[in-house]
């Protein structure tokens, strides 16, 4: 049998195969696509797909611009802040089914929603409040295939839960979960040239996918203050890809 070569491309080669997708898909919820509608219709929706912000703080690090941004969601439930985090990703990932090397950035831009929904004339009554958080994965399609066998969704409950959801894994995919804590550790990310105190899980399961069953472990550093995932590497079988945190840009839409 001939064996498949291994290349590397970067996203020229990318696009071309970004439709081969698995059987389980990212899934762009309902309330969350109803929610994108409801900023376009406002005039905001440059919030999340400008990358450009109305206000960007050019003279803080990436470090300050990543702990304001955190805390301008996740605590303060600010909906006029939008918080992009880059993630350097390097390792071997299946493109098509062909091994292939990466070396790309993925963006995720991160949000708070809360919005009201209400009927229109000659329609029910009830009026549906929703709130949450979402991660937007933006670019690197091709990635998209693995973050779908860590359980990624783009609504999430926590900053944990960028690149693995946990909870998703377990609940919603029912898969066998082992979990190892590993410990404390200090991780300096060059990017962000920060130094970050985090907590380290180790975490294996099989997952059937596209008729197959893949074997999968996950090493993860997420620091303290909000339990974001500041580098994560991911194995599916003997392919192996590192997420690294590489830049933070925190925006602010308006007046708070």
């Amino acid at each position: 049998m001939a064996r498949k070569r291994k290349k590397e491309v970067g996203k020229v080669v990318v696009k071309k195969k970004a439709h081969s997708l698995p059987s389980i898909n990212i899934r762009k919820d309902v309330l969350l696509v109803a929610i994108i509608l409801i900023l376009i219709g406002g005039g905001v929706a440059y919030i999340y797909v400008n990358s450009g912000a109305a206000h960007a703080q050019q003279s803080m690090s990436p470090s300050e611009e990543l702990y304001k941004g955190l805390q301008a969601i996740f605590r303060d439930k600010n909906k006029r802040a939008t918080l992009d985090l880059y993630y350097r990703v390097r390792g071997t990932v299946e493109v098509g089914g062909v091994p292939t090397t990466v070396m790309d950035l993925l963006q995720f831009r991160i949000f708070y929603y809360n919005q009201t929904i209400r009927p229109k004339e000659n329609q029910t009554n009830t009026t549906t409040f929703i709130a949450g958080y979402a991660a937007l994965p933006i670019g690197t399609y091709y990635i998209f295939p693995l973050l779908n066998l860590t359980g990624f969704t783009d609504m999430i409950d926590n900053a944990s839960e960028i690149i693995v959801n946990i909870p998703r894994l377990t609940h919603d995919y029912n898969v066998s979960l082992k979990v190892k804590y590993l410990g404390e550790e200090k991780v300096y990310l060059r990017g962000m040239k920060t130094t970050f105190n985090t907590t380290t899980y180790l975490y294996s399961y099989s997952i059937s996918n596209e008729g197959k069953v893949k074997n999968v472990t996950i090493e993860a550093w997420f620091e303290n203050r909000y339990t974001l995932p500041v580098k994560v590497v991911v194995t599916v079988d003997s392919q192996k890809v590192a997420f690294e945190l590489e830049t933070a840009v925190y925006n602010v839409y308006g007046s708070a």
